[in-house]
């Protein structure tokens, strides 16, 4: 009898999904894929809702300054870069496009710094004896009217970044985005990833939801998301103009999100699990660290910042987005492999729990111990 119990406990399974995971952790490192955990692998197997940061995902990364608009008195953006980038020890994508687009300058002494910040989304810069010169998203240096207006309009609808440079008469402590004079407007200029469409094609035909969560202008989003293919586009929202509710109740039907900061991505991460999606995050930022915390299935890229990369169950090698249909496909596999023989092994047990009541009840009856070796 005691054979036959322990016959009923299912010790194979542990070693077979044990060695199925192992084995597809082996098959993801030719696929240029490191899974840093083998529960990272059933997760992105289960993923039904994918969401995805724009630049660096379904953008290449490389920013290219298109366009400077005058929109005050100053001649020249130049030197006013070359000393906020200095002074911030700014090395993102953004501020090397800029610095790229408008070529080395004079870099002037300043008396006070404040580097950029995902949630503030500015940098700023006193000059000693001078201004506040503020550099970052135009809806959060300055108002939107006039010249400046009608330059971020036109680069939205081109699906280009926007950046603004503006003079503030006062501290940085006391930034005041009402009361600030625009000086320039900044085009710079995402590129699609090659295979992005046919990539993002893949996950819906296998029944992936895919949605964006970005930094940048909605609109801006929007234009670059509709390009690469993305369905539903047409309605993006403004973040920063929503509450923690109105959030909430929008994050299910929304595609595109723009301007949110890093708390709002966990909340809409945490948001679609209650509707009980499985949700992957794909980031690579500092801001994407607690959103990547909360998913359940968090993917990084191997020239991600360290704290993403740590926290990412799954890391891109190749630091492309291309790949991840072969990566999702093999997890899947694995899965599907590991339930088909998990059905053997209950159809297996079911047996032996028959044959043990049925002998069992024989013994009892004939009062013969009648079970067989």
């Amino acid at each position: 009898v005691s054979s036959s119990v322990l016959g009923m406990i299912p010790i194979g399974m542990f070693l077979l999904t044990s060695t199925a995971l192992a084995a597809s952790v082996l098959k993801l490192s030719k696929k240029r894929a490191l899974a840093q955990d083998l529960s990272g692998i059933e997760m992105l197997a289960l993923t039904d809702t994918l969401l995805l940061d724009k630049t660096g995902t379904i953008t290449d990364g490389k920013l290219e300054l298109v366009e400077t608009v005058k929109v005050g008195d100053i001649e020249s953006p130049v030197d006013l870069l070359n000393t906020i980038m200095s002074a911030t020890h700014d090395s993102k994508s953004t501020a090397l496009a800029l610095l790229q687009g408008v070529g080395e300058g004079e870099i002037m002494p300043v008396s006070d710094v404040m580097s950029f910040n995902s949630a503030r989304k500015y940098s700023a810069v006193t000059l000693e004896g001078g201004a506040t010169y503020v550099l970052g998203a135009p809806d959060f240096v300055g108002v939107l009217e006039g010249k400046v207006k009608e330059a971020v309009s036109a680069n939205s609808a081109k699906g280009r970044r926007s950046i603004l440079l503006s003079c503030f008469d006062g501290s940085i402590a006391d930034i005041d985005k009402t009361k600030t004079t625009p000086c320039f407007v900044f085009a710079l200029e995402d590129t699609l990833r090659p295979n992005i469409r046919k990539t993002l094609d893949w996950f819906y035909e296998n029944d992936v939801d895919i949605k964006i969560i970005s930094g940048d202008d909605p609109e801006t989003v929007a234009n670059i998301a509709g390009k690469a293919g993305l369905r539903r586009c047409d309605h993006a929202v403004n973040c920063a103009e929503l509450s923690e509710e109105e959030l909430q109740a929008s994050a299910s039907d929304t595609a595109v999100f723009g301007r949110v900061s890093p708390e709002q991505k966990a909340i809409i991460v945490k948001q679609v699990q209650s509707e009980g999606r499985t949700v992957g995050m794909i980031g690579d930022g500092v801001n994407d660290v607690q959103a990547l915390k909360e998913a359940d299935c968090s993917i990084s890229f191997a020239g991600a910042n360290d704290v993403a990369r740590t926290i990412a169950r799954i890391i891109l090698m190749d630091n492309d987005f291309a790949s991840m249909p072969d990566i999702v496909r093999e997890g899947r596999q694995v899965i599907g492999n590991i339930e088909k023989v998990s059905a053997l092994y209950v159809m297996k047990n079911i047996f032996v729990m028959f044959m043990t009541l049925l002998y069992a009840i024989i013994t009892i009856v004939t009062k013969v111990n009648s079970y067989p070796f």
